[in-house]
């Protein structure tokens, strides 16, 4: 879509009803207000309410006025869905009462789905009685099954058991649990032989106070179904056992090494810094509380072995908080693809269009859209199975208090942060010059594009940490 919006001459980019939509659904909110478009249509009018609700322009006192207005009016319902993903989760609570007033609109499966997840989590699920049977009634899609299982199922034992369900239907082993709690830290899976292969794959693990999730992230890895690995995890400045632990792990199992950081520099850094010792062929990436199913490289690896022309592959995720009940920010579907599962030829990927961006958040979506833009469709393979497990929990970064998107400052920093990518991307398109990220050092030297200040590391951290960090083996 970036491509798209590049096409148009720079007076209309975002002025026609179609390239204001378009800039819309890139997530340019600002851009989207900053602008008008030369014609007013219904999908310029939709457009602009998007942008002002991503965007918290609308005060509270009018939020409820103005979602219901739009909800009511049938001129605009064929951009209905499109309104209902983009703002749910922002303002779930107006949206299912209107559901709660409007029930015919309960009889489509993915605004039910958005009602019984929200009513779940705030124990309104009384208010849905009628329309809970009729919903699982057949369980046609992975996501009413997780569904299934945060309302009805109360025990770890029904819990795993669900899940493994789940995992057969994709032809996928079964995991198990090693503690009596179903969340991700307890998940553990057993194979009965690895697979040697020629071809090395690198995995990037970056760790800052993990000393609680580490090892179960790093096991998982150790029990993939295809040997060859190469796992390179970073400490970023850890101040509890985090790196004692990792130090530990890596005295048991030849194929871990650690990189120590100096100075707290964020996961991008720590990455850059990483891939400086990678060796595979292929690299991928994992976060530090996530658990990856046993054949989850062996999987995305094989359509790039047998397939040259093929540059990366993706897969999906299933988020699980400390409750044992599967999560997702949007309320449902649950099924998602996990924005650090690429899997991809290192060095081609690293000359031609470079690695990630040094900003401390969000920079791992620019990349992938990067990725996407550079290389197209048919040279990246999707793989729509749960291949992560990933844990929700308050101290992650896309719950913290700083960084993470519930809190309004937070989620427009974010916001700022990717519309600026963004508009570099298209910028890049436009004057046809190369979309590629410089490497760490050339990033210390000059600003790609502007960076809110919260998510600027420290350059002279990063120059520190790039001089100064330390290893168990050299380069």
């Amino acid at each position: 879509m970036a491509c798209q919006v590049a096409n148009y001459p720079a007076i209309l980019r975002y002025k026609t009803p179609k390239s204001y939509w378009q800039a819309m659904r890139l997530g340019l909110y600002q851009t989207v207000l900053n602008n008008t478009p030369i014609i007013q249509t219904k999908k310029s009018f939709i457009t602009k309410k998007i942008a002002q609700l991503k965007r918290f322009v609308i005060s509270d006192e009018y939020l409820q006025i103005e979602i219901w207005q739009i909800l009511s009016n049938d001129d605009l319902k064929k951009y209905h869905k499109e309104f209902i993903k983009e703002a749910f989760y922002l303002y779930p609570k107006i949206f299912v009462e209107y559901f709660l007033n409007h029930r015919e609109w309960l009889s489509d499966q993915y605004y039910l789905g958005l009602a019984l997840s929200y009513a779940n989590d705030n124990n309104i699920l009384e208010d849905f009685e009628s329309e809970c049977g009729g919903f699982f009634k057949h369980f046609d899609t992975i996501d009413k099954q997780c569904l299934h299982a945060n309302i009805y199922l109360n025990t770890n034992d029904k819990k795993i058991t669900q899940l493994n369900h789940i995992l057969s239907e994709y032809h996928l082993l079964s995991l198990s649990l090693n503690n009596d709690c179903f969340c991700v830290n307890y998940l553990s899976s057993n194979i009965d032989k690895a697979q040697e292969h020629s071809s090395k794959v690198s995995v990037i693990v970056t760790a800052y106070n993990t000393q609680n999730t580490i090892k179960t992230c790093i096991q998982s890895l150790l029990n993939q179904t295809y040997a060859n690995l190469e796992i390179i995890i970073i400490n970023d400045h850890s101040d509890d056992d985090t790196l004692s632990i990792i130090q530990a792990l890596a005295r048991q199992d030849g194929r871990i090494r650690w990189i120590d950081l100096s100075r707290n520099t964020g996961t991008f850094v720590a990455k850059s810094i990483g891939v400086m010792y990678a060796t595979g062929e292929f690299l991928t990436c994992q976060d530090a509380d996530d658990f990856a199913h046993p054949q989850k490289i062996a999987i995305q690896v094989e359509p790039l072995l047998k397939n040259e022309h093929l540059v990366a592959t993706t897969s999906y995720w299933l988020r699980i908080d400390n409750n044992g009940n599967f999560y997702a920010r949007q309320y449902y579907p649950f099924l998602r693809q996990n924005p650090a599962s690429p899997l991809f030829r290192r060095q081609k990927v690293q000359n031609e269009i470079g690695l990630w961006h040094i900003a401390r958040t969000g920079a791992d979506s620019e990349f992938w859209a990067r990725l996407k833009l550079c290389y197209g469709d048919d040279k990246i393979l999707p793989i729509k199975q749960p291949l992560t497990f990933a844990s929700h929990h308050k101290d992650s970064l896309m719950n913290s208090n700083k960084f993470g998107v519930h809190n309004r400052q937070s989620a427009l920093t974010r916001l700022d942060y990717w519309e600026n990518w963004q508009l570099w991307h298209i910028d890049c398109l436009t004057k046809k010059q190369p979309l590629k990220m410089p490497d760490i050092q050339e990033q210390t030297i000059q600003e790609i594009f502007e960076i809110p200040h919260s998510l600027v590391v420290d350059i002279d951290d990063i120059r520190y940490n790039l001089k100064y960090h330390k290893t168990d083996k050299a380069i």
